[in-house]
């Protein structure tokens, strides 16, 4: 490529310059746009209007996609959260057993079970045969022939029970909001463990 030396006259690089400067393009490329006009551009360099090579379009600000609404999960019925009447607060701290953990399933029984099921797996494989020998009213509440100890005297028919998760256990769910408080506070004193263990809650049916 052949070079082309320039030699301005005084005051003339200022002012080419300055036009540069203001059409935000640098003084070569401005220079050369004025030459690229004409011959006669090359002896007497007029002012131009416009420079031939355009400044580069702005940058686009990036857009930011709107984050998705979050949709909340309902129960059966169209009811948010948990229905259960009562609630259970293990404090595991008290015993050295990690931190407190919450528990309020969707039914009464559910909640007795899954409370049951979190004693036999942090006290322990032990605690097992002792949940067999602790008795109430109508009998054991734990038990692993429900067929024979979940049986109810006067009719001959089954008491309403469920399976403790990962043992061959069952747990009796017969009994009422009550009555589960009041055998889980019971269960305690029987196991020898604090008081305070569980923080039982009742609330209002929904």
């Amino acid at each position: 490529m052949k070079k082309i030396k320039i030699v301005l006259p005084d005051n003339l690089h200022d002012e080419l310059q300055a036009k540069a400067s203001e059409a935000e393009v640098d003084l070569p490329a401005y220079i050369l746009a004025l030459l690229a006009e004409g011959s006669s551009l090359r002896r007497h360099f007029p002012k131009a209007s416009a420079p031939l090579i355009p400044p580069a379009p702005p940058t686009p600000k990036p857009t930011i996609e709107p984050e998705p609404p979050v949709s909340h999960r309902q129960a059966p019925g169209g009811k948010k959260g948990p229905q259960s009447n009562f609630s259970v607060v293990i404090r595991w701290d008290l015993v050295g057993k990690g931190q407190a953990e919450s528990i309020r399933l969707k039914t009464a029984a559910a909640t007795l079970v899954q409370v049951l099921s979190r004693v036999s797996k942090k006290l322990g494989p032990d605690i097992l045969p002792r949940l067999t020998s602790f008795r109430v009213s109508r009998g054991p509440i734990v038990s692993k022939r429900p067929d024979r100890d979940f049986v109810n005297g006067v009719s001959g028919k089954l008491y309403s029970h469920q399976e403790l998760p990962g043992t061959d256990l069952f747990v009796r769910t017969h009994s009422s909001t009550a009555e589960k408080i009041k055998d889980l506070k019971e269960l305690l004193r029987f196991l020898g463990e604090p008081s305070r263990l569980f923080e039982i809650t009742k609330h209002p049916k929904t």
